[in-house]
């Protein structure tokens, strides 16, 4: 990737209307806040991330996501010559950011210093950008910040080592979905 502008790749759409609104209201209705995470030495803590979310099970009922998912990770990992075997391990997220808790999520990345499996991540906007404002995806590339467009329906496609954030919701709700791919740690 070296001398790339940008780090990031926004696909085509891969959910439609009904899809979106079939997302939203499964994380409206099972929703729960985020949890403190803790990967071996490092916690993410309350004041790093304030969401509510919903893991998707892998079930009848949502086999058709996993199956979407799967095709833009596909894509994706051609893109961006990576040569891995994807395993779809972590459950696939929905994600709600509420402008009454000013959700948001500060910089980060998708990976730890003691789990580098993580390759490609993938972030889903289903929110129209006039439903919300701020809530901007945003990424450190080398220092430079870029924000990304939010397209409802469209992956942004990144290496899960990318530095990004979402910055807080002001007014309205800001709805995604996010996934990300395993492979082998770099060698």
């Amino acid at each position: 990737m070296a001398g790339r502008k940008t780090y990031f790749a926004v696909g085509s759409a891969c959910f439609d209307r009904d899809q979106i609104t079939r997302l939203k209201a499964i994380v409206d209705e099972h929703a729960r806040p985020a949890e403190v995470v803790q990967y071996g030495d490092v916690s993410l803590r309350k004041d790093q991330r304030s969401t509510v979310g919903y893991s998707l099970p892998r079930d009848a009922a949502c086999d058709w996501v996993y199956e979407i998912i799967a095709g833009v990770f596909t894509a994706a990992n051609a893109d961006m010559r990576y040569d891995i075997v994807p395993d779809m391990n972590d459950p696939i997220q929905v994600l709600r950011y509420d402008a009454s808790e000013r959700g948001f999520f500060t910089w980060h990345s998708d990976t730890m210093p003691d789990d580098m499996t993580r390759k490609i991540s993938v972030v889903v906007p289903l929110s129209d950008p006039g439903d919300y404002e701020g809530g901007q995806l945003q990424f450190n590339q080398g220092g430079a910040l870029c924000e990304v467009p939010q397209v409802p329906g469209r992956p942004v496609v990144f290496p899960s080592w990318l530095i990004h954030q979402v910055t807080p919701v002001t007014a309205g709700r800001r709805y995604s979905l996010v996934a990300w791919v395993r492979g082998p740690n770099w060698r």
